[in-house]
């Protein structure tokens, strides 16, 4: 909490205003002329969206802070004018007036910049993704005897589908001692299923570490999962600071390489 009420005063304030304050009796306001947007000192993705640096603060994937400015001023100063550029954009038909270019010209910089930023962090984390898949990799061994039993339980269950519906048919038909026949199959094979499905969880379990932990891992943000956690946990997963800090990352990078892509074929 600490932590995230210092990035609003810092995000108001400017970081270095707020960690460099002058005693009280001394304190004057700054006559400083304000940044032009293009300074490089301006974090270009905190003004677009939002910066990676502020996604991830008070976890274990926090990068600290970002090393340029963040503040709130020259956030809102970018999207006013971007929106009052679309406006005119709109109304004029598509004609640019050389202020207009100016601030096309701004738009499509700082979301390039704001795009491959993403990209970076987006490509970490997608190493780390396989790097943890290749973990959890089974030997050739292991992986073998795993496929097959996982298909002498496809097999099982398929007997026990075409037995049900053949019992639903002739329940249907009216051919009660048939049906009576089949439903005694059809009772031994869930039985034989039961049996199976014990012996290979017993088989499952020696198999690697991986698999006695039934891990698997995230799509999104790359940490392992437990198919054994419960719903409550799983939940807390997917809607965690961390997870949802990449959640937001792709969904942003998506919209950015759509527009990327629109403004290169022009």
């Amino acid at each position: 909490m600490a932590a995230e009420q210092r990035l609003v005063l810092e995000q108001l304030f400017g970081r270095d205003n707020l960690y460099n304050l002058p005693s009280q009796s001394s304190y004057r306001p700054s006559r400083s002329q304000p940044l032009n947007l293009f300074d490089n000192r301006i974090c270009k993705s905190f003004l677009v969206g939002t910066c990676p640096h502020d996604l991830f603060s008070g976890t274990k994937e926090d990068m600290g802070r970002c090393k340029r400015i963040h503040l709130e001023k020259y956030k809102i100063q970018y999207e006013s004018e971007k929106r009052n550029y679309e406006k005119r954009l709109e109304a004029s038909g598509g004609k640019l007036s050389e202020d207009d270019k100016r601030i096309q010209r701004m738009v499509e910089e700082f979301e390039y910049d704001y795009m491959q930023d993403l990209e970076y962090h987006i490509n970490e984390v997608a190493h780390k993704i396989v790097v943890a898949e290749d973990n959890l990799r089974h030997t050739p061994e292991e992986q073998q005897k795993i496929d097959k039993i996982t298909k002498d339980l496809d097999n099982m269950d398929i007997r026990i589908g075409l037995v049900t519906q053949e019992v639903d048919l002739l329940t249907k038909k009216g051919q009660l001692v048939k049906a009576l026949i089949e439903s005694n199959k059809l009772n031994e094979l869930l039985e034989q299923r039961n049996k199976f499905s014990k012996s290979v969880r017993e088989i499952t379990d020696k198999i690697g570490q991986a698999n006695q932990q039934k891990l698997e891992v995230c799509s999104v943000c790359g940490a392992y999962l437990s198919r054994l956690d419960s719903d409550r946990r799983l939940a807390d997963h997917f809607t965690g600071k961390i997870h949802l800090g990449y959640v937001t990352m792709r969904s942003e990078l998506s919209v950015l390489r759509k527009k990327r892509a629109a403004i290169t074929k022009k």
